[in-house]
């Protein structure tokens, strides 16, 4: 999927990147990695020239980067310079997606209206009477209720727990803790946090990328 736009940058970039984490999809790829995949969904800033206009559009600034020795090849300027969110995108996506087809989804501000189009399928909605802020929050909100229900249909979420969290900071280890001793609990199994963060830890070392640490740390300790 290829998010394309020239003036909801940045919510539309929000929205993408904080699902990796929430859902366990691979980030956006950078065309400096050589052996890059294409995510499941990328950002197209449409009338942006190349990589640094574009990053221009979306912050309506430069980009601020942390230039720290033990952290620039992460947040540095260089590793920035590979997300290229330009017209260009389509271009790159399309090389490595191959004879896939790529779906693109409009999402505009025309006129006084908030207008998308996916394929055929078109909606839109008048915003002109909203604070940019709230007319900004109105398509992240849309955009939310988008992803969740896809994911919930491709099974990544389970009631209101977020069963496919990558636990990638010490917040969503223990959120994905807590999501496994209630599903336990659920099931009239009564283990301690300990013992949870132990065998999750356990099981982040073994975990491959289209598996849930929730779901498999469950297993491993019904088992045990």
């Amino acid at each position: 999927m290829l998010y394309e736009t020239s003036h909801y940058g940045i919510t539309i970039l929000t929205d993408t990147t904080e699902r990796a984490p929430t859902f366990s999809l691979p980030g956006f790829e950078n065309l400096q990695d050589p052996q890059r995949r294409p995510s499941p969904s990328y950002l197209c800033m449409s009338e942006a020239a190349d990589g640094a206009s574009a990053w221009r559009d979306i912050l309506l600034r430069e980009p601020i980067t942390l230039e720290w020795e033990e952290l620039v090849p992460v947040p540095g300027r260089q590793r920035l310079s590979g997300f290229d969110f330009s017209r260009n995108a389509r271009a790159h996506r399309q090389a490595l997606l191959g004879g896939i087809r790529q779906h693109v989804f409009l999402i505009e501000r025309r006129g006084p209206r908030l207008e998308m189009q996916l394929g055929t399928h078109r909606a839109g909605v008048e915003v002109s009477s909203l604070h940019p802020l709230f007319e900004h929050l109105l398509l992240k909100m849309l955009l939310n209720m988008h992803s969740t229900l896809l994911m919930g249909r491709l099974g990544r979420y389970e009631s209101n727990l977020m069963t496919w969290v990558r636990p990638s900071n010490m917040k969503l280890v223990d959120r994905a803790i807590r999501y496994v001793a209630y599903l336990l609990a659920r099931d009239g199994i009564r283990v301690s946090y300990e013992e949870i963060a132990y065998r999750c830890f356990e099981k982040i070392e073994e975990l491959a990328p289209d598996q849930s640490i929730v779901l498999e740390t469950v297993a491993a300790l019904r088992g045990s």
